[in-house]
């Protein structure tokens, strides 16, 4: 009995003893880069030919038993244009369970990666059209689902390319998200993980900068993509000049998922808070602010398509008394001449001194009349809807001079010029303060249609029908007086 036991003790110690010799005598061969390379090229070769598709990997080093590093990483589309590039990828690995099919590394390393999301003149996206590629691979369902952790990735001098060869590309200085380009990509991934249908990960000192000139310095945000949706949660954003805090932003696809068609069906829902954003970088996304230079502190909540965008609680403010409350729709961008525009001004104040103070383009500042500045601070509330080159306001304005109701359209006609019509209603509109003739002139109440021209809102000319109810001229007050004439900055022409 003993000597049975030692004879099978023997055994297994002679079998223990070759299985640990075979690896130890591979080790010498395995270890060295290039027979790594000659193996990892016939694997990359066997899933090219499987997949239709050039994948190939450079010089590749596994330091046994848990460092990979892999040169020139590459993977195409069926156009031939890159899906996937790494000039060098370098990982510690920390755990495999392919019982499970999960896989956990520690640090990763990325340098110079290239992602290219391209849709064909067909409307195919590359990376639906490999992915579809992979699906088809085995033709059998995984018995478990695909898990991957990553601790830590660094990503250093990456590029990004979102192209639709489908759509017209647009030349107007602004994005085309239709040929958007990252360049510069640099940042940190931390807690990466994608388990089943879900990808998520925290970000931080994520930098890039897109084609245009636009450039982020300093991004952090938790990032998760969860039922084709896009989100990102308690994100802080350092722009060129503007600060951007975003408790949340959620990008949803197109019925099809993709986000081929940005403009017209990629839904975005951003809330922003306390956020302040300089024209310097808005220009790259609205052509007409471009050469202004201001700032505005902002916080609210922007939904919609780029297309039909809206906007709900927006609380804006700018210089020493600039305050607007508002909500707005937009329909027509980016093409902002042509868009279709609602603004529901809950509140609006402001003063002389800080529309003049607005820098326009080549360093000029607006000029107003000098009456702007005797009307002391100004509010409104009400809406304007229309287009930019023919819109109606409809509200009512209070300053330090008087109160004005308004029902009118206002149209640009030429450089500085804007025709106005419709009905105007003032009360208690102190004529003194703003002439500067207090001596002779009182508080005027008027009820009047007009038809006009005002040039840079200094000059104006045109006709007036309507009723004063009162005005005070010495010390005296008229009642009842009707207007039927024509008018402008220095005569009046018409019967009273």
């Amino acid at each position: 009995m003993i000597r049975a036991v030692n004879r099978t003790l023997r055994f297994f110690l002679i079998l223990f003893g070759i299985l640990i010799m075979i690896p130890a005598l591979l080790y010498p061969v395995l270890r060295h880069p290039e027979i790594q390379t000659l193996i990892i090229k016939r694997i990359t070769r066997h899933f090219s030919q499987e997949l239709r598709s050039t994948i190939s990997v450079g010089k590749t080093e596994f330091i046994f038993f848990n460092r990979l590093s892999m040169d020139d990483v590459l993977i195409k589309d069926k156009n031939d244009d890159t899906l996937i590039y790494a000039k060098k990828l370098s990982a510690t690995i920390r755990r495999i369970n392919t019982d499970r099919n999960e896989y956990t590394l520690g640090r990763v390393l990325i340098q110079n990666p290239v992602f290219s999301l391209i849709t064909d003149t067909a409307g195919v996206r590359n990376l639906q059209w490999y992915l579809g590629l992979l699906k088809r691979g085995t033709g059998k369902p995984l018995e478990q689902p695909f898990a991957l952790m990553i601790n830590n990735a660094d990503i250093r001098d990456g590029s990004f390319s979102l192209i639709n060869r489908s759509a017209e590309s647009r030349e107007n200085n602004t994005i085309d998200f239709n040929r958007l380009q990252l360049g510069s990509i640099n940042g940190i991934l931390e807690e990466f993980s994608i388990k089943k249908d879900t990808t998520s990960f925290r970000v931080h000192d994520l930098s890039f900068q897109e084609s245009g000139g636009f450039r982020v310095r300093k991004m952090s945000s938790d990032f998760a993509i969860a039922d084709r949706s896009i989100i990102f949660t308690s994100a802080f954003i350092n722009c060129d000049s503007s600060v951007l805090n975003i408790p949340l932003a959620e990008l949803k696809p197109d019925s099809g998922g993709t986000f081929s068609n940005f403009i017209n069906n990629v839904n975005l829902d951003i809330q922003l808070d306390k956020s302040i954003v300089y024209t310097s970088d808005l220009q790259h996304f609205l052509a007409p602010v471009n050469g202004i230079h201001e700032n505005v502190n902002i916080r609210g909540r922007i939904f919609g398509t780029i297309a039909e965008l809206r906007g709900r609680d927006i609380r804006l403010s700018s210089g020493k008394e600039t305050l607007l409350d508002c909500d707005f729709d937009l329909s027509g961008l980016p093409d902002i001449t042509n868009s279709f525009i609602y603004l529901g001004v809950h509140q609006l104040n402001s003063s002389a001194d800080d529309i003049k103070s607005i820098r326009m383009p080549g360093g000029k500042t607006l000029k107003l009349p000098e009456y702007f500045d005797r009307m002391g601070s100004i509010s409104f509330n009400g809406s304007f809807t229309g287009f930019t080159t023919d819109f109606v306001a409809y509200g009512k304005l209070e300053s330090e001079a008087g109160n004005l109701n308004t029902d009118i359209s206002l149209r640009p006609e030429g450089k500085n010029q804007f025709k106005i019509r419709g009905l105007v209603t003032g009360n208690g509109i102190d004529l003194g303060e703003i002439t500067g003739n207090r001596d002779m002139l009182g508080d005027l109440s008027i009820k009047a249609d007009v038809d006009m021209y005002t040039y840079s809102f200094q000059k104006f000319s045109g006709e007036i029908n309507g009723l004063i109810d009162s005005v005070e001229i010495n010390n005296y007050k008229y009642r009842n007086i009707s207007l039927n004439g024509l008018i402008n900055d220095k005569t009046w022409d018409g019967s009273i």
